[in-house]
């Protein structure tokens, strides 16, 4: 089981072949500063983690009532000696225009290139904007960097790493929101619903996410914890003891119109009074009564569903014999159609005009058929 994060303590991670050092923080909806310092950030890394999610629909849901985020953040003397180190990681914040989204998705950068000469460059731009020979590069590597010059004094903090006014999402490494809801069908029950889960690329590897996860199951104080998850993440969550047993889950699957997602939930363990056992052991009984009426109930339309393909099987054969006997009918019709006309043909060039009237015979033959 993965170790539970203690908030607003550092603590020390394996990245690689080094440790890197990070401090977690709870915040909710109505902290200071939530919206300017960690709203956009997480915005941005849960976007990056679940491209088919509208951005306007993250935002709105971090922006509701009640929500709590957990987030993991490194500590700044860290993330400046990497933008020392790795000048390019500093400069990827000026790839984009600043009124363009900006996302996690290109969370690495190439080994071969550290960005040393880039940065000089940036420096020289910015140090001699009209005498230049980058200026074009610049605006086309860095537009959000010609911007930041256009509207402020050119500024070497810009580029510097140790003077740069860092962001938050410059310090995130990986973030979870959950709420709180209630179910007040039978067993009453309180769900922890995981609304986002996110970790940078790069991250990943150090298992942040089971440690971000694993704090917010043991402080929660609710009876399950329920999450929708992607097919990707399945495995993730099933190591970290959440089933997918629609007899458990599909309790759930009201609190949100999730699709394309597997319903998954963990039982607490604060589900062990006498009184609250016994209600969930009624609760799982109802839950097989409800599974077996609904397979019977299913098995009934499965039944209902072959016998109308049969009947109509038999509607298809019944029309494909009509069909073959109207066209034989037809052809029958125009040979003997072409065999009266062959006749009247032969009698008119031995001068003997027949006095025979088709529509006569055509209203004879129609009455017989009646």
């Amino acid at each position: 089981m993965a170790e539970v994060l203690q908030y607003d303590q550092d603590v020390q991670f394996d990245y690689g072949n080094k440790k890197i050092s990070c401090k977690c923080v709870r915040v909710t909806t109505q902290t200071y500063g939530f919206a300017s310092e960690y709203l956009e950030s997480m915005v941005s890394l849960y976007h990056s983690t679940m491209p088919h999610i509208p951005t306007e629909d993250i935002r709105t849901s971090l922006q509701q009532d009640g929500v709590t985020h957990i987030v993991l953040l490194r500590l700044e003397a860290d993330v400046r000696q990497e933008y020392f180190e790795k000048p390019v990681r500093l400069l990827r914040r000026y790839t984009q225009s600043q009124k363009q989204f900006e996302d996690f998705s290109d969370d690495s950068d190439p080994d071969e290139d550290i960005g040393t000469d880039l940065l000089l460059k940036c420096e020289d731009f910015i140090k001699n904007r009209k005498k230049t020979q980058y200026e074009k590069l610049i605006k086309q590597r860095f537009p959000g960097l010609i911007e930041r010059c256009s509207n402020e004094r050119p500024d070497l903090d810009l580029i510097d790493a140790a003077r740069i006014q860092l962001r938050t999402r410059d310090l995130i490494i990986g973030s979870l929101s959950f709420a709180t809801k209630t179910l007040d069908d039978f067993p009453p029950t309180k769900v922890t619903h995981l609304l986002h889960f996110g970790v940078r690329t790069r991250f990943q590897l150090m298992k942040a996410g089971r440690r971000l996860l694993q704090t917010a199951v043991s402080e929660s104080k609710n009876d399950v914890f329920f999450v929708f998850s992607p097919s990707q993440t399945v495995r993730f969550f099933r190591n970290s003891g959440f089933t997918d047993d629609p007899l458990i889950c599909g309790r759930f699957q009201l609190l949100s119109d999730s699709v394309d997602c597997v319903p998954m939930a963990k039982i607490l363990n604060r589900i062990d009074s006498q009184p609250v056992q016994n209600n969930w052991e009624v609760y799982r009984n109802e839950a097989y009564k409800r599974y077996s009426q609904e397979a019977f109930f299913v098995k009934k339309l499965i039944e209902e569903n072959n016998e109308l393909k049969m009947k109509n099987g038999k509607y298809e054969k019944i029309q494909n014999t009509f069909e073959q006997q109207l066209a034989l009918e037809r052809s029958r019709c125009v040979m003997y159609e072409q065999l009266v006309q062959s006749l009247e043909n032969q009698l008119l060039a031995n001068g003997i005009k027949p006095k025979v009237n088709q529509d006569e015979i055509i209203q004879k033959v129609v009455k017989s058929i009646k």
